[in-house]
């Protein structure tokens, strides 16, 4: 994630680090280890997932009556 208005080239330059990292074979262990799975999909299928994601959880958290401290 990133601020609102952060400029394309520095989004893809982030997105190409992290996914580099993402596919060390260190970093795919560790995560496998924890039952994670890795993605590391483009920003704009980041965007779109949170997108759908955030009115589902929100309905969830609100639902469950849970306050934020």
């Amino acid at each position: 994630m990133a601020p609102a208005g952060t400029p394309a080239a520095v989004v893809e330059t982030v997105h190409r680090a992290v996914v580099g990292a993402l596919n060390d074979p260190q970093i795919r262990k560790q995560a496998d280890d924890l039952g994670l799975e890795i993605v590391g999909n483009a920003p704009e299928a980041f965007r779109a997932m949170l997108e759908d994601d955030l009115p589902r959880w929100a309905e969830i958290i609100k639902a469950s009556g849970t306050k934020g401290d």
